[in-house]
């Protein structure tokens, strides 16, 4: 259920433009002022609360044809939620899995897994097959998945025992606007065209009705995973059952989820009311000032893809020594670290509050510069490389 403008909006007619009371919203020429008495600047009315179509912008009108027709009546005073509609959105999906295990020899073991799913979304558009200008924050979308395991196991004798393995968890998202679209066909200049990270319908929003347009941050395109490598030794000697092993893990996301690719347009109803500063819910209409082109702001956002990237080691050694028949003791040590999270284009940014600010005051030590990452500095955050974990125990039988 939204709001939408009425037919005789559409051509400029605002004289059944009412609020909840029944009064009339008066609907002011943003280019006709005047200095009133007190020296404040005012706008004039438009006759008969009409906007002349020679005063129509053509890039509105144009974006004003995409919206939807009402079609339903809620409030016969304010035609609000005037338009309903339902549909059926279609999300298949499917799900597989494989193992299998080998014996190279009695005293070798190979056994590896791999699973993989896949999902798909596909929601009606409630504006019109094909219409380009959907909203609500929905468009077709895909998921797939994939995971892996190989274990390699070799039993060396009969006091030694060897393990690798490796392991792969990766997935990808994506999600589009409902139908691809040229901006320039509605006259918006071809340098948006040029700069736009992708050709969607621009969002349009005036004050008081549902907006039309690919919705911020509808778009997205993630892919994320990690490898892991890990082994380890299992050695008895004597009295002394060792362990010792490592692992790495790889991390990455690259990821792409822009705000406002193609344009987004507000238009505020204070633009045509009488007074700009002054309030007033019996004056102005949002969409009235749409069909001026007379806009309250916009956003244009170029949102490159960023390809993150991280590293996690660790090794480890411990000895469970059998002091005596009763007594055990447990020893080991543990050390890990994490490669602080870098881009591989060095497109991370960052406060650096320990360079001299540009900006310098007398009896003062002003500190903070904004930086980039580079060759130099990869990551904007520091290293933790101390992370040392002794471990002791023991275990006593009693009887």
């Amino acid at each position: 259920t939204s709001t939408w403008p009425t037919l005789e909006q559409h051509a400029g007619d605002f004289s059944k433009t009412f609020t909840t009371g029944g009064q009339l919203i008066a609907i002011h020429n943003p280019f006709d002022t005047f200095v009133n008495a007190s020296g404040a600047v005012e706008r004039r009315p438009f006759a008969g609360n009409q906007i002349p179509r020679s005063m129509f912008d053509p890039v509105a009108v144009k974006a004003a044809s995409f919206f939807p027709k009402a079609n339903q009546v809620t409030n016969a005073v304010t035609n609000t939620n005037n338009w309903f509609m339902e549909d059926i959105s279609r999300s298949p999906g499917m799900k597989m899995d494989f193992k299998g295990d080998h014996n190279f020899t009695e005293k070798s073991r190979l056994t590896g897994r791999y699973s993989h799913s896949r999902g798909q979304g596909t929601p009606p558009n409630l504006f019109g097959q094909g219409n380009p200008a959907y909203t609500f924050n929905d468009g077709p979308n895909f998921s797939r998945s994939h995971s892996a395991v190989a274990d390699f196991t070799r039993v060396q004798s009969a006091t030694t025992l060897w393990t690798f393995r490796y392991g792969l968890v990766y997935s990808t998202y994506a999600r589009n606007a409902m139908v691809p679209f040229d901006l320039t066909s509605l006259g918006l200049p071809k340098y948006m065209k040029d700069n736009a990270t992708y050709s969607v319908f621009p969002t349009f929003a005036p004050e008081g009705y549902q907006d039309i347009g690919t919705e911020g941050w509808l778009i997205m395109d993630r892919q994320e995973g990690v490898h892991q490598f890990s082994g380890s030794l299992n050695k008895m000697i004597g009295g002394h059952n060792i362990k010792v092993g490592g692992e790495m893990r790889k991390f990455f996301l690259d990821y792409l989820q822009p705000g406002y690719p193609s344009g987004q347009f507000t238009f505020s109803s204070q633009t045509t009311r009488r007074d700009l500063f002054a309030g007033s819910n019996t004056q102005g209409n949002g969409f009235a000032s749409m069909l001026l082109g007379f806009g309250a702001g916009s956003s244009f956002h170029i949102d490159p893809k960023a390809f993150s990237r991280s590293k996690y080691f660790s090794w480890y050694a411990q000895d469970d020594w059998k002091v005596t028949r009763k007594l055990t003791l447990n020893l080991g040590l543990r050390y890990e670290f994490d490669v602080p999270r870098y881009e591989v284009q060095n497109r991370y940014s960052y406060w650096d509050l320990d360079a001299p600010a540009p900006i310098q005051a007398p009896g003062m030590d002003l500190r903070g510069v904004f930086r980039f990452t580079d060759d130099k500095q990869r990551s904007p955050f520091s290293g933790d490389y101390n992370n040392f974990s002794p471990r002791i125990g023991f275990a006593y039988a009693l009887n």
